[in-house]
Parts: structure tokens; C-alpha cells; sequence
């Protein structure tokens, strides 16, 4: 079911964000106004480095975490369509192209 593979996503991507925001790097030096996210950005600009650091550096477990709520968002949408509109869960699956398809990548599933 498409909500479930949505909320899969969501849910792994969830773990993975706290994992890694409970080693992510910080910076004492910063003053308090900065977010935590310049720390993670400088960390993995540095250590890491190019266009992969760079990439790396901006999808902070922050980002992820909205992805995440984004992907449970979409699940609830999905399920009141299906469930509560009654339309196959196939033709809403239409709708829902570009968050199925995030969720599919996230999980290393076929898209």
C-alpha cells in the first residue's frame, strides 16, 4: 500500500535523523545565535569536502525531519483519499508521483 511505503520512509528517515543528530558535531565556539546547522555545515564542508561535502552539509537532520513529516503528511492524505473518498488506490497513487517516489529512493527501492 502506497500510504505504508510512504510512512516506511518516513519512519526510517525519522531514525535516521535522530541517529545522527545525536553524533553530529557541534561547535562551542559559536555563539549562541548560530544555528547548530552552520556546525554541521562547516563540519562536513571540511571534512568531506566538493560538491559531496557540500551536499552533504546541507541535508542536515533537520532537513530530514521535515521530509519526514512531510512523508507521514502525505500518508494521511493519501489514506483519506483512498479511504475516505473512496477512489482506487491505484489511480491516487497518480497524485502522489513525487512523494512516493522520494520514499522509494530514501527506502533503495525501485521507482
Amino acid at each position: 500500500m502506497s500510504a505504508d511505503l510512504l510512512r516506511r520512509a518516513a519512519g526510517l528517515m525519522r531514525r535516521d535523523a535522530e541517529a545522527a543528530l545525536a553524533e553530529a558535531p557541534t561547535r562551542t565556539d559559536m555563539p549562541r545565535e548560530y544555528p547548530e546547522r552552520e556546525a554541521w555545515q562547516t563540519y562536513f564542508a571540511a571534512r568531506i569536502g566538493g560538491h559531496v561535502g557540500k551536499f552533504a552539509a546541507f541535508f542536515h537532520p533537520a532537513v530530514a525531519l521535515a521530509g519526514a513529516d512531510w512523508l507521514d503528511n502525505e500518508a494521511g492524505h493519501f489514506d483519506a483519499t483512498v479511504r475516505g473518498l473512496g477512489v482506487p488506490e491505484s489511480d491516487a497513487a497518480g497524485a502522489y508521483t513525487y512523494p512516493l517516489a522520494f520514499a522509494r529512493a530514501y527506502l533503495g527501492e525501485p521507482t
